[in-house]
């Protein structure tokens, strides 16, 4: 039986290097944090094992560094911290159709939109209608 032979390649990290590299290998994904980054990128890339060995390395040179790992370091998640900005966005506009071609004579049929005159209500949060 042969055993291949894998080739190993050395990464010298600083102290502040090591700490990043250990964050950002437990940098955890919403909505819950059951899952890292490291994890989720290692399964879609069907790399599971190596995710699991390069996190048991990782482990290894913190505790060789006293780094601390597991319940004793920081934990991080990724997580909306502001509003997001909101637009709109054309996603189906006609070539043929351009606001230029348009003649002010022109007839336009527009469909109708909001409520109809018989409709009291609105659809707007906190909003009532007014007769």
């Amino acid at each position: 039986m042969k055993i291949k032979r894998v080739k190993l390649y050395n990464l010298e990290l600083t102290l502040h290097e090591l700490v990043h590299f250990r964050d950002m290998m437990s940098l955890m994904l919403p909505p819950y944090g059951e899952r890292t980054v490291s994890a989720a990128l290692a399964d879609v890339e069907g790399r599971s094992c190596v995710d699991g060995s390069l996190w048991s390395k990782l482990v290894t040179l913190c505790d060789a560094a006293h780094v601390p790992t597991g319940s004793s370091a920081p934990d991080y998640v990724i997580s909306i911290v502001e509003s997001p900005t909101i637009g709109i966005v054309p996603i189906n506009l006609s070539s043929e159709m351009v606001e230029d071609d348009l003649d002010e004579s022109d007839d336009v049929d527009l469909p109708e939109t909001g409520p109809k005159e018989s409709d009291n209500s609105c659809v707007l949060p906190g909003c009532r209608a007014v007769d």
